[in-house]
């Protein structure tokens, strides 16, 4: 069992991740009972509130207006570390003052059901996830979704090249008069695409990659990924779940086209440098909404202990 401050990290991370390399960490005062077993099923349960961050706190306060719990479950259906490893996760969470590009502010209560499978059949891995919400947000019945896959294939080199397809969809809300929200809530996402700006909801990203280690301490990766708008009534959003750009503010589903890369370097066990890079070319929405191409580049240095 596990009570207090603490960071969640669940399965992939698509649902509740820390935000490794973020400004802003993520975490939460709660309470964990976590099962691990090295056959048959393994799991747990949490409960708590998240934190309500603020600038002048070191030690930022309990935000009581977002509250959380839920269940998770898992184990390898079959022999060995490479057999699939079926995941489930079952999460309920209150949240107030809650804002979707389709509405005003307001109660956000829903639950959120995923499950995922990931595997290995040397030299190819992947990793699917299919996520469903229901609830309610402020008298509209929610129905969203969201469907994230990975596939990839290790090459036989001394740098250890890895390439692979990666595949994003969250939906986006369809129809403004229909009492529903098709919104997907995001929850603790991490980014859609090597850190900083958008989230994934209302967004589809297809993202081919490739990592490599020219040498033993280092890791380089580069990407490019497409964007476009699942639902044209619907905007883009931040990582932090927050509104970037009206869907009423173009008629272009295509948002842009990122090209990123980055390099890792692990100065021991405890320590690593990373620098990460991305150029954004504004697709026909973000032109539309008045955007124009973005550049990001940043240095992440992280001490675990």
């Amino acid at each position: 069992m596990r009570v207090g401050r603490q960071e969640l990290a669940i399965g992939a991370s698509r649902i509740f991740e820390p935000r490794e390399g973020a400004n802003a960490r993520t975490a939460f005062d709660m309470a964990r009972v976590i099962v691990d077993r090295p056959t048959g099923w393994s799991g747990g349960l949490f409960a708590g509130y998240a934190i309500r961050e603020s600038k002048a706190s070191f030690d930022d306060a309990t935000n009581h207006d977002y509250r959380l719990y839920g269940a998770t479950a898992s184990r390898r259906l079959g022999e060995g570390s490479t057999a699939p490893k079926l995941e489930l996760l079952y999460a309920n969470t209150d949240r107030m003052g809650v804002a979707f590009d389709t509405g005003l502010a307001g109660r956000d209560e829903r639950d959120t059901f995923s499950v995922r499978l990931d595997g290995r059949v040397a030299p190819w891995d992947y990793d699917v996830e299919g996520v469903i919400q229901r609830g309610d947000f402020r008298g509209l019945d929610i129905e969203a979704w969201y469907v994230s896959a990975t596939v990839g294939r290790t090459f036989s080199h001394p740098w250890g090249p890895r390439v692979a397809l990666r595949f994003d969809a969250a939906s986006g809300d369809d129809d403004r008069t229909d009492g529903k929200l098709n919104t997907y809530n995001q929850l603790y996402v991490p980014p859609i695409s090597l850190r900083t700006d958008f989230g994934v909801s209302n967004l589809v990203t297809i993202q081919p990659q490739v990592t490599f280690r020219p040498l033993p301490k280092t890791t380089v990766g580069l990407l490019t990924a497409g964007l476009w708008r699942q639902s044209k009534e619907d905007g883009v959003y931040l990582l932090s779940g927050l509104p970037l750009r009206s869907g009423v503010e173009g008629d272009s589903a295509y948002v842009g086209w990122r090209y990123a890369t980055f390099a890792s370097y692990a100065v021991n066990p405890f320590t690593t440098v990373t620098g990460v890079a991305n150029y954004t070319r504004a697709g026909d929405f973000l032109k539309e909404s008045g955007a124009k191409d973005q550049s990001y580049v940043g240095l992440i240095v992280g001490v675990k202990f």
